[in-house]
């Protein structure tokens, strides 16, 4: 089901609310932040409490998904077909969307998918669909 054509500018958006504006490995506060709505200052201190919490780094995924899954209660749902970011985005384009592809996460709001790097053609393995 991979979606090889080239989508249109409005389909991604640079966005970066890193408060020093770094393009450091902050991908996992970024994205969850912008899909809930949830401070970035805050969504770093759940981070760092589930990481206390379940002795893991808070940026690797077994660790993050008990913050999407066990606290916030978002259903993960697995890609294995080959969907990009840009399939997914078009697929839930009236909705919020955490996205996951192999090391890194990113996030869509209603189509559009906002990060600091053009990853729209790169495979999904999970995704978790906010709102």
């Amino acid at each position: 089901m991979k979606n090889n054509r080239r989508h249109a500018d409005t389909n991604f958006k640079y966005y970066n609310v890193n408060p020093l504006h770094r393009t450091e490995e902050d991908c996992v506060t970024r994205a969850i932040s912008l899909a809930t709505g949830i401070r970035y200052q805050a969504v770093l201190k759940l981070l760092d409490l589930v990481a206390y919490r379940y002795k893991c780094d808070k940026l690797y995924v077994g660790c993050y998904r008990h913050l999407l899954e066990d606290v916030f209660g978002y259903k993960p749902y697995y890609c294995d077909n080959g969907e990009t970011v840009m399939d997914i985005a078009e697929k839930y384009k009236n909705n919020k969307v955490i996205i996951r592809i192999d090391g890194h996460l990113s996030s869509s709001l209603y189509g559009v998918v906002n990060d600091i790097w053009d990853c729209t053609q790169e495979e999904v393995d999970v995704y978790w669909i906010v709102g």
